[in-house]
């Protein structure tokens, strides 16, 4: 009966581990509480026809058009160029020391025809998503990081916009090979921006939607969903301690339970 005991004992224990992995026991935002809600909630758009009321749009070239459009029975942001560029900006007021990761879908349909980003009079994107910093010290001055959908650049490139020194574009996908394909990204924008500023991220002050193809007198058009940023989940240093010790108690109990097996076998009262 003892062994029958410990060895119920020990699937008990398993199955606690078991739950610390799967439901996530010991995780815990750092920073903040809760997720920011969506910058862009697709069910916010029922009775409109063009954009969210938060945004503005900026035709700065060419032809442009944002329409909000049924995607698998879903409402979406579709935005597209030709020979032009459009922008849909809105305002934040974020701590990203409390919540560092943002996360979007998009879908790029088309992309600007010749574009190479390295070059001036080629600097087109199919999709991109803008955030603009403005200094503490000087808030006239922005900086900002552009994660784009570049035409052929490989994915983890990060450069900095010809003639603009102040913008740097970080390539998160590439190439038409997954054209037409709903994705969805997530960065750590304070890794991101530590790693190519070297230095504290300054505040937050905007992001910027962008399909563009007015350098290659070219298409573009992109649909984008919900966009979010939330607190990235580390486990707590006293789960992380916690674990540890009913790991290692767990390691005890399994060669307690070897070793009780064991004499059970040999004593001539155990089972055969």
């Amino acid at each position: 009966m003892f062994i029958h005991h410990h060895f119920f004992t020990l699937l008990l224990v398993r199955a606690s581990l078991l739950s610390f992995a799967v439901f996530g026991i010991g995780l815990v935002p750092v920073g903040a509480t809760t997720p920011i809600p969506s910058l862009f909630d697709s069910t916010s758009t029922s009775r409109l026809q063009t954009h969210p009321y938060e945004w503005s749009v900026k035709v700065w070239e060419g032809f442009g058009q944002v329409q909000v459009v049924e995607e698998k029975h879903r409402k979406v942001l579709r935005l597209e160029t030709e020979q032009g560029c459009l922008s849909l900006f809105r305002s934040l007021t974020l701590n990203l020391q409390a919540n560092s990761l943002v996360s979007w879908e998009w879908n790029v349909l088309t992309l600007p025809t010749g574009a190479a980003s390295r070059q001036a009079k080629l600097d087109d994107h199919g999709a991109a998503l803008y955030l603009v910093f403005s200094s503490r010290e000087a808030p006239d001055h922005t900086t900002t990081i552009g994660y784009i959908w570049d035409n052929g650049l490989p994915v983890g490139t990060v450069l900095t916009r010809p003639n603009d020194p102040s913008v740097n574009y970080i390539v998160v996908r590439s190439g038409r090979e997954q054209l037409g394909i709903w994705l969805t990204e997530e960065r750590n924008v304070l890794a991101d921006y530590r790693r190519i500023f070297g230095e504290e991220p300054s505040i937050l002050k905007g992001m910027s939607l962008v399909v563009d193809s007015d350098q290659t007198n070219s298409k573009a058009a992109s649909l984008f969903g919900p966009i979010i940023f939330r607190p990235e989940l580390q486990v707590a240093k006293g789960s992380q301690d916690q674990e540890a010790d009913e790991s290692q108690a767990g390691q005890q109990n399994k060669l307690l339970g070897v070793l009780f097996m064991y004499l059970g076998l040999k004593h001539p009262g155990g089972p055969h």
